[in-house]
């Protein structure tokens, strides 16, 4: 089972000329594979919407990916207004003119997306993007755009605004990248210093000597400003942590384990391997597993893939796993957890090798977890 699903935006107009310009939008819109609806409301319209302007923002505000309203910026302000929660959790909101001469990102232009958006439409249809945000108008990084365009989860946005605040400063941001993740695309640019994390020497080390100097003369680490990784290497409130969700746990369970029991070893398991709970992507099993309730509940309240996978396939993996010959004579292969969590990777699994944490086991429940190869990309500088 795997999760794709378009993103989903909805229209609204208030006029007859905004409202052929909303059908302008959702095309351009639908060939970049969104799901569109639009609605009007405008009086002579016969498919007018009958319910209130803050009553249409209500019912998608909380389920749609962006609300684009067409006509003048107060209108959406006041359907949004009674709505707008966080950064991390509100829709884009864009307002267009009738005439499509101007849009305008209203709310969540970087996490949300709304930004990027009005820069889709700007080449689609011709219309300005009018653009405030800071690291937008002085042409900067931006650590939030960076996370969204790389699926990557922040770990705390205050920290994310003061980054942000220091590269407007002129400062320079050090980005550490975990050991074994890959980084493309990046330009030498006076706002970033990227490091790699050096484990086996205990060290950071950088294009350029600078930060090794630094270190050398203050004979202290140089901690980073951001870390990339799967892992909790640092005290959450001094080092931002954006983190990408690519570890796998494979799960093994008596039949009807309820759910607490499911996620209370799922979480024992990442706190006893240092992995952040956002870098978990999927849970895998063995095929028998497919519809056991409580894996299925975590999987839908943390919205997870889930995959499972046949006795045989499990079995030809290659590599020293932790074998069970009651798991083996029960479900035909010595291990599930273990074995389902590289399956898990794909390409990126290299057998026991991937294994972040073998077998772990309580209250009947299993758990293993793995890591493949993760990349993240710079825009050009």
């Amino acid at each position: 089972m795997k999760r794709s699903q378009k993103k989903q935006v909805s229209i609204l107009s208030f006029t007859p000329n905004g409202k052929n310009l909303s059908q302008e939008v959702a095309k351009a819109l639908q060939d970049r594979g969104y799901e569109v609806e639009q609605a009007v409301k405008c009086k002579g319209q016969p498919d007018s919407i009958s319910v209130s302007l803050v009553e249409w923002t209500r019912e998608r505000f909380f389920r749609k990916d962006a609300l684009i309203y067409i006509g003048a910026t107060g209108i959406a302000v006041r359907g949004i207004a009674p709505f707008v929660e966080s950064k991390c959790t509100d829709p884009a909101v864009l307002v267009l003119d009738e005439r499509g001469t101007y849009c305008i990102p209203l709310l969540s232009g970087h996490l949300g997306g709304a930004n990027a958006m009005a820069r889709e439409i700007q080449e689609d249809l011709g219309s300005r993007a009018i653009l405030t945000t800071g690291t937008d108008v002085n042409q900067k990084w931006a650590v939030d755009v960076f996370a969204r365009e790389n699926h990557l989860w922040i770990s705390d946005m205050e920290l994310a605004k003061d980054i942000s605040a220091r590269i407007l400063r002129g400062e320079q941001i050090r980005i550490l990248i975990e050991e074994g993740g890959m980084a493309e695309g990046f330009e030498q640019r006076e706002e970033i210093a990227l490091l790699w994390e050096n484990k086996e020497a205990g060290s950071l080390e950088e294009d350029g000597t600078e930060a090794k100097e630094k270190e050398e003369k203050s004979r202290q680490p140089i901690l980073p400003h951001i870390y990339i990784g799967t892992r909790r290497p640092y005290p959450e409130k001094s080092v931002l942590c954006l983190v990408p969700r690519t570890v796998v746990a494979g799960i093994g369970c008596r039949k009807d384990t309820p759910y607490l029991l499911i996620e209370k070893a799922i979480e024992e398991a990442l706190q006893e391997a240092c992995l952040w709970k956002a870098s978990l992507g999927k849970l895998t099993s063995i095929t028998e597993k497919a519809e056991e309730a409580g894996i299925l509940e975590y999987c839908e309240k943390n919205r997870l893939g889930w995959e499972t996978y046949p006795a045989r396939q499990l079995q030809a993996l290659e590599g020293q796993f932790t074998e069970s010959a009651f798991v083996r004579q029960t479900v035909g292969v010595g291990n599930v957890c273990e074995r389902s969590a590289v399956c898990g990777l794909g390409e990126e699994g290299r057998g026991d090798a991937s294994l972040l944490l073998r077998k772990q086991a309580a209250n009947g429940v299993t758990v293993a977890l793995a890591g493949g190869r993760w990349r993240v990309r710079f825009e050009a500088g």
